[in-house]
């Protein structure tokens, strides 16, 4: 996505809106609930994209990377069709559990 300019054109897009550090948090904040498909995609792209804005922004690079990891994981586990969340309802269904109950998939449903 870097080399396509995948990151420079969702920067351009999202940057215009970052005028002062504060407001360059917040929007790196709505960012990480913007793209909630994956954790690891979210951490990638927005902490890419925003790295350079956040800099001449004077935010300290580690308060980005608190920032995106602080959003990456649980945006994508609450979102109902994300990466994360598919996966724990394929293991949930294999393992014959589902949120702490013993349901019995396999001879319920015929899966």
């Amino acid at each position: 996505m870097e080399k396509s300019g995948g990151f420079g054109g969702f920067a351009d897009a999202i940057g215009k809106f970052a005028k002062n550090a504060r407001i360059g948090q917040f929007v790196t904040f709505l960012s990480g609930g913007i793209i909630f498909f994956d954790d690891y995609a979210n951490c990638l792209v927005v902490g890419g994209s925003l790295r350079p804005i956040l800099d001449e922004l004077n935010v300290s690079r580690e308060k980005l990377a608190f920032i995106v990891d602080a959003t990456a994981a649980p945006i994508a586990s609450l979102v109902p069709l994300s990466s994360v969340s598919i996966q724990h309802f394929k293991t949930n269904i294999r393992l014959h559990r589902f949120h702490g109950f013993d349901i019995s998939f396999y001879s319920s449903f015929n899966l």
